[in-house]
C-alpha cells in the first residue's frame, strides 16, 4: 500500500489501477445480474406449470450467478474498505 514516501504520482497510479480494477468487476457483476434478471426471473412463472420445471432445472445454474455477484461485490466492498482506511490515515478528516 501507499507510504509516507510514496509520491503523489505514484499514489495516483495505485489509486487509478485499484479504481479500474473495481470498476471491472463491478461490471461484470452488472453483466451477470442483467443475465440472470433477462434470462431466469423475467421468463419464468411459478405459476405456470411448464415453467416450474425450468425453474428447477436453472435454479443451480443461476445460483452460481449469484454466488459470482457476491464474490465481485466482497471484493469491491474490501477493497473500498481498504482505500477508505488508507485516506483515513492521510486525511484525518475524512468521516
Amino acid at each position: 500500500m501507499i507510504t509516507n514516501t510514496c509520491s503523489k504520482e505514484t499514489a495516483a497510479y495505485i489509486l487509478g489501477d485499484k479504481i479500474s480494477e473495481m470498476r471491472m468487476d463491478l461490471e461484470r457483476a452488472e453483466l451477470i445480474m442483467q443475465e440472470v434478471t433477462e434470462e431466469f426471473f423475467a421468463k419464468c412463472n411459478p405459476q405456470d406449470k411448464d415453467d416450474r420445471y425450468r425453474i428447477c432445472y436453472e435454479f443451480n445454474r443461476y445460483g452460481v450467478y449469484t454466488d459470482i455477484v457476491s464474490d465481485y461485490l466482497f471484493k469491491i466492498r474490501k477493497e473500498l474498505d481498504t482505500l477508505y482506511e488508507t485516506q483515513k490515515a492521510y486525511s484525518p478528516v475524512v468521516e
